[in-house]
């Protein structure tokens, strides 16, 4: 399940240190170091990320933070939005201007779907 979560949420830093841990402790040290590694190659992180619905609109907000890689690079983020079933409903991207490290900056996304969001995953971008 976390291997899955670090997959559907790549600049989530949070997810990582479980991973890692679980990993540790079922005794694949060298998959938990390769996830720690990762952690400290992301560019940026999010933090605080949650979708809230209005009727039929799905707004994600959230912060993104710098950790001193891509500085003012402009990044497109691709998300997609999950059916209750596993499909994909709503596909958008997201274009953020990253941070200068430590310093967080506000993001918002809005999608429509009449049909039921369970929740999103977006991909990892920067190589």
């Amino acid at each position: 399940m976390a291997d899955s979560l670090v997959k559907w949420h790549p600049y989530d830093g949070s997810l990582y240190g479980p991973l890692a841990t679980c990993l540790s402790k079922t005794g694949q040290a060298g998959d938990a170091l390769l996830y720690l590694q990762l952690k400290e190659a992301l560019p940026f992180e999010f933090q605080s990320v949650h979708v809230i619905r209005s009727g039929n609109r799905y707004i994600v907000r959230g912060q993104v933070v710098g950790r001193g890689g891509s500085v003012g690079e402009q990044l497109a983020v691709p998300f997609e939005f999950i059916g209750r079933d596993g499909e994909v409903l709503v596909t958008e991207e997201q274009t953020l201007l990253i941070p200068p490290a430590g310093e967080s900056r506000a993001f918002r996304l809005v999608v429509e779907s009449e049909a039921p969001i369970s929740g999103f995953r977006y991909s990892r971008v920067d190589g």
